[in-house]
């Protein structure tokens, strides 16, 4: 089922691979049992110290990875997390939108090497998520100003990029834990992704001036669509994921359970779909391989905009057929397909549409 023959490549795979077998199944997997999922952050240390949370920054920074890598790593990922993997997306998207700002590099080698709460990352630094605007009016808060959806939770990371006001006025803003804690209107809730919540923020204008600030006016437009264009890419990546492992588990149980006398594999109609389900999954690959490869310019927007739309009804489409091909097992959570299918509607909830912005960015 890989869909990549390149030796780097496939190390990485393998790596996050053994990576996930080792700090997430079992450990961060399947925690909406325990009522209010804690935070994965000694799986997001234990990246960190192989070098790939902060891979994407330039190699005084980081290691230099390029989008394919990341796409790569995200998909390995959501084959056993689709939650973590959002995390370790977001992070990415805020690393890359920073950088995408003239003062970019300085900003970032500010928290090159910084000890937050969530412990100290010898090999990398501080975590970062996003507050996307999603009301101009918050509900009920009485608070003015805007409203934001911080992802990861504004609880669990070292630092939140804020995209904050719009037209002119627009701004881009670096907010540390205790600066978004003063924002904070709803504390964190279960975003879909069991293992990565949310949370809400509203900032009235008079907030903002504690904040670091990254870039304003027109380059804080471009930050923003910097920013939108690796969600897309990322959260692809992760809905593919996604469904090439419900594909793997569909097919290995169509090997193993029998009825008429022989495993349901060599009847005909599910082998039809499992081919159907493969076929899908290399095309979602081939897609997110191009729309990786092109660079922030070269109509790379449009580009994920495209590939954004396209594998959410394409891994939609594969993760149900897994279902389907378990029968009623497919809908207990001791399968585990239903929370494959719960995560993909959850990031098309969670992410950018390539026709509109949903969350009433600027």
């Amino acid at each position: 089922m890989e869909w990549f023959e390149d030796e780097e490549l496939a190390l990485v795979a393998d790596t996050i691979d053994d990576f996930a077998a080792r700090e997430i199944e079992g450990k961060v997997v399947d925690l909406e049992r325990l009522g209010r999922p804690p935070f994965p952050h000694q799986a997001v240390d234990a990246l960190a110290d192989l070098g790939f949370l902060w891979g994407i920054a330039p190699e005084d920074l980081g290691i230099g990875m390029d989008d394919v890598t990341a796409v790569v790593l995200l998909s390995k990922l959501a084959e056993t997390s689709a939650g973590f993997a959002a995390i370790v997306a977001v992070h990415y998207a805020a690393v890359g939108a920073v950088l995408s700002s003239p003062s970019g590099m300085e900003v970032l080698k500010g928290l090159k090497g910084l000890k937050g709460g969530n412990g100290s990352r010898s090999a990398g630094a501080a975590l970062i998520g996003v507050a996307l605007r999603s009301e101009t009016a918050p509900l009920g808060t009485g608070v003015p100003g805007s409203r934001y959806v911080a992802m990861p939770s504004h609880e669990s990371t070292d630092f939140t990029l804020l995209l904050a006001e719009g037209g002119p006025d627009a701004a881009v803003l670096l907010a540390d834990r205790e600066a978004a804690a003063r924002l904070a209107v709803e504390g964190p809730g279960v975003s879909g992704l069991d293992e990565m919540s949310t949370s809400v923020l509203a900032a009235p204008g008079d907030s903002l001036d504690a904040m670091e600030f990254v870039v304003s006016g027109s380059g804080a437009v471009e930050v923003r669509d910097a920013l939108m264009s690796s969600l897309r890419l990322y959260f692809s990546a992760i809905m593919q994921g996604s469904a090439r492992s419900a594909t793997a588990y569909a097919l290995e149980y169509a090997k193993q359970r029998h009825q008429t006398g022989r495993a349901i594999i060599h009847h005909q109609n599910v082998r039809k779909k499992l081919n159907e389900m493969e076929t899908a999954n290399q095309a979602m690959a081939s897609f997110l391989y191009r729309a990786a490869s092109n660079g922030a310019g070269n109509g790379a927007s449009g580009l994920r905009g495209m590939l954004y739309d396209f594998t959410k009804a394409q891994s939609e489409y594969v993760v149900n057929e897994a279902i389907q091909g378990l029968g009623g097992y497919g809908y207990m959570r001791e399968y585990g397909l239903e929370k494959k299918l719960r995560d993909v509607k959850a990031l098309q909830a969670l992410g950018p549409s390539c026709t509109a912005d949903w969350l009433g960015l600027f």
